[in-house]
């Protein structure tokens, strides 16, 4: 199918210019500054920390990584990083949280810290990346960011 595509619908190149070494070099090139772009400008970003730490000392950062990443909670307790995808419509995004039952192995965190050091994730989350005028909600395995 893509063969007959090709055949039916490419234009003609001169030989010319088929045999041409300028046009070898100048897709090499394309090639190889697509590579390059690829590399080295296109790499995970990661955010400073915040300036304002959340509740309880903890700071908030994260690494962006196209249309998800990571968010990393840090304080004098423990370290740990959830992963996130960007979302669509009303919400911005959702962060994938520990359940009850994994909870202490995943955050060193005891479980009956899990619902205040979520809703201190979520409420940094949210003045972060929507400025403070989003909410958010914990459903299931989720902590959804909205407008």
């Amino acid at each position: 199918m893509c063969q007959l595509f090709l055949y039916k619908f490419r234009a003609p190149i001169p030989e010319s210019v088929r045999n041409s070494p300028w046009l070898w070099i100048g897709l090499a090139a394309v090639v190889i500054g697509s590579l390059v772009y690829h590399n080295f400008f296109r790499k995970t970003r990661v955010s400073p920390a915040p300036t304002h730490p959340a509740a309880s000392g903890s700071l908030i950062s994260y690494t962006e990584n196209g249309r998800s990443g990571q968010v990393h909670y840090r304080s004098h307790e423990a370290r740990f990083s959830m992963y996130y995808e960007l979302g669509g419509g009303e919400t911005v995004a959702g962060i994938f949280i520990p359940d009850a039952e994994s909870w202490e192995t995943a955050t060193s965190l005891p479980l009956f810290r899990r619902e205040e050091v979520l809703e201190s994730i979520g409420r940094q989350v949210v003045t972060d990346k929507t400025g403070g005028r989003g909410h958010f909600k914990i459903e299931g395995y989720w902590l959804q960011i909205y407008h």
